[in-house]
């Protein structure tokens, strides 16, 4: 739980919030690793409330 706390840390959209609330956020969150060249959202997927943060690697981008 303490890395992923550590990790929102380092997201300036969560720098102003404080360990309780980071607490919460880290509970809601999960790891999920991806291979290399596997998609990982579709546009016509972007019906979820949510996000993805890197935490290492590179992501490409791209939209049609």
């Amino acid at each position: 739980m303490a890395d992923k706390i550590e990790l929102l840390k380092g997201v300036d959209l969560f720098s102003a919030l404080d360990d309780s609330q980071l607490n919460v956020l880290a509970k809601m969150a999960f790891t999920k690793t991806y291979t290399k060249d596997e998609t990982i959202l579709h546009e016509e997927d972007d019906t979820n409330h949510s996000f993805f943060i890197i935490a290492s690697g590179q992501v490409k981008v791209f939209i049609s």
